[in-house]
């Protein structure tokens, strides 16, 4: 039996109002569940970045620049604008870098002796939520060598930049099993700060279907005190009516 410090009464109290099929849902079998909600609300599943079972960089990184130059095509009505192979290296490089990003502001690129002027990439369009690609992929694979190796359940990509982690257990494990995993992931990436475009993940979620805990990397301080700064749904009706995705994953919600 799992103690206290792992699996709370509260939980245990909320555990008997999943049904006897729910409970023995494994952690997969929620994986498609969530999926097919996100599809329905606006959402593309991206199966395609994965081979042999895991989700590769370069294909993610691939299409990451295809959908920003997509969305600078819209945003500035240039249809034919494609960036050159320097700019792409340069764009993909700053957005592996370690520090905080705003996404609201856009990747200024030096594009001079190229261009007439500097490269303003935005990274979403908050006045047009059609030009933005709304992309969820599953079991996406981080690995550095000599650093770490991380496996994330869900990343949902907005513009193709990985932008939100869900972290997902079984209704009968709790759900700081799961906040131990996203802490271990933070202090990996705080130690070994990797060239990687999965620093650029904002938001952190943690659920096991019967409460939901959230995050922004934001208001991470250094002392990784996640339990503090986390959100909850503790009652069992929204899981039931599924308000809970709307109303954290809905597109127009996400990118306000």
């Amino acid at each position: 039996m799992r103690s206290d410090r792992y699996y709370p009464r509260r939980e245990r109290e909320y555990l008997k109002f999943r049904t006897k099929e729910q409970r023995a849902r494994t952690e997969a079998e929620w994986e498609e569940w969530l999926i097919k909600k996100l599809i329905r609300i606006g959402w593309q599943f991206r199966q395609d970045f994965q081979k042999e079972g895991k989700t590769k960089t370069y294909l993610l990184e691939k299409n990451l620049l295809i959908r920003l130059q997509n969305l600078y095509r819209s945003k500035h009505n240039k249809p034919y604008f494609k960036f050159s192979e320097d700019e792409s290296y340069d764009l993909l490089e700053e957005l592996k870098k370690t520090n905080y990003r705003e996404i609201n502001k856009p990747i200024v690129i030096n594009s001079l002796l190229r261009r007439e002027e500097k490269l303003e990439i935005p990274l979403i369009d908050q006045e047009n939520i059609k030009n933005n690609y709304f992309e969820v992929i599953q079991q996406a694979h981080e690995y550095h060598k000599g650093k770490f190796s991380h496996i994330y359940d869900l990343v949902l990509l907005i513009n193709g930049l990985p932008l939100v982690c869900i972290e997902l257990k079984k209704a009968t494990i709790s759900i700081f099993e799961a906040f131990i995993q996203l802490k271990r992931y933070f202090k990996d990436r705080l130690v070994s700060e990797p060239l990687s475009i999965f620093n650029n993940l904002q938001l952190f979620m943690a659920t096991n279907f019967q409460r939901v805990s959230y995050f922004w990397r934001r208001d991470i301080p250094d002392s990784m005190h996640l339990k503090r700064l986390t959100l909850r749904w503790c009652n069992h009706d929204s899981f039931q009516q599924l308000k809970w995705v709307n109303v954290l994953f809905s597109p127009a919600r996400i990118i306000e």
